[in-house]
């Protein structure tokens, strides 16, 4: 071999095997970020089919949010303030008589 091709082939082979473990390593990472890629494919899924479970919990909240709003505004209108059942009933010493007595 020629003296030229004796310092340039060490400095190749060098670079090469160089070259070659950049490749692995690349390659393991990739490996490793497509595992990580799968498992978050997983919980998206796990996830997306979740979803449906929460829109019918949320429509039931809502409902029973509406039927407890419907009874407190019919339990008002239903008893009133109460200044009704003063002006109707007898005043007993600027107290206001009623059924349940003096208030």
């Amino acid at each position: 071999m020629c003296a030229q091709s004796v310092e340039i082939i060490p400095g190749l082979l060098n670079r090469l095997n160089y070259m070659e473990r950049e490749i692995d390593l690349v390659e393991k990472s990739a490996r490793k970020w497509e595992t990580k890629a799968a498992k978050l494919e997983l919980k998206v899924k796990k996830l997306e089919d979740e979803i449906p479970k929460y829109k019918s919990t949320k429509k039931y909240t809502v409902l029973v949010l509406a039927i407890i709003w419907f009874v407190v505004v019919l339990a008002i209108l239903i008893k009133g303030t109460g200044k009704e059942e003063c002006t109707r009933m007898p005043k007993l010493q600027g107290a206001c008589v009623g059924p349940g007595g003096v208030f």
